[in-house]
């Protein structure tokens, strides 16, 4: 754990970098000292503790102070912000300990770091989610739990609440992945319906259709995987490795 002083110093850091654009804030706040500060420096006035959590549940995490500090429905003034009782709370404290040991310890250590160092935050990792997962890794885990179609409802969801933010990458590059990984399980069908999904939500990349004709091969579903190789043909018309599987389909070059 990084010592007190170093803390100080990364705290402070950050609440500089941050307290130009931190977003303001209509409710009524208390004046009195901020109380039961673990890792954040005691001495800190309140209006930096605000301006720097502010930055870290709006920019980083893209949730309001209840997230830790209190329950969804509990009205703002009424809040216990010096409880730890939430372990939202608790686990913000540990995080804030990893941020200041890659800056303070393991960030310094790399060699040709460059000039200026940038320093990791919240932010870094999180982009705007409560929990940094990637959308392959989210989309992967409600297909376990739920099934394809919970997977796809899902996507669709993030989609609409994140297009435009960085919380998710919604290129074809995520779907891709899931969709190799659900190949390597055996899990064909579902891979068959992320692939669908992948050209739906981007009908002009041939790699996932290319994959989709792989996967229909496998299903022994031969019509419909010539089909898929010709559209990657009229996508990619060079590409050979279709080519070679048409010819091989059908008996006669594309």
């Amino acid at each position: 754990m990084p010592s007190i002083p170093h803390r100080r110093r990364v705290a402070i850091a950050l609440i500089a970098a941050i307290s130009v654009g931190a977003p303001a804030r209509t409710h009524a706040q208390p004046t009195e000292k901020p109380k039961n500060l673990k890792v954040l420096p005691a001495d800190l006035t309140r209006d930096s503790v605000v301006k720097f959590m502010r930055f870290v549940v709006a920019s980083g995490l893209g949730v309001s102070c209840s997230y830790c500090h209190g329950a969804p429905n509990v009205p703002f003034d009424s809040i216990d912000f010096a409880s730890d009782e939430r372990p939202t709370k608790r686990t913000a404290r540990e995080m804030l300990r990893m941020v200041a040991r890659i800056n303070g310890e393991l960030l310094p250590a790399i060699p040709n770091r460059g000039t200026p160092a940038i320093e990791v935050q919240c932010i870094t990792c999180h982009r705007g989610s409560p929990r940094p997962l990637m959308l392959e890794d989210t989309l992967g885990t409600v297909l376990a739990r739920f099934g394809v179609d919970s997977a796809i409802a899902t996507y669709d969801r993030l989609k609409q609440r994140f297009t435009g933010r960085f919380a998710y990458d919604f290129s074809q590059r995520s779907l891709n992945t899931l969709a190799d990984r659900l190949i390597d399980q055996k899990q064909l069908a579902e891979a068959r319906r992320m692939l669908e999904l992948n050209i739906q939500e981007h009908p002009e990349a041939w790699d996932p259709v290319n994959t989709l004709a792989h996967v229909l091969e496998s299903l022994g579903e031969k019509d419909l995987a010539i089909a898929q190789y010709r559209r990657v043909l009229e996508l990619f018309p060079t590409y050979s490795p279709a080519k070679r599987r048409l010819e091989a389909l059908t008996g006669k070059a594309p």
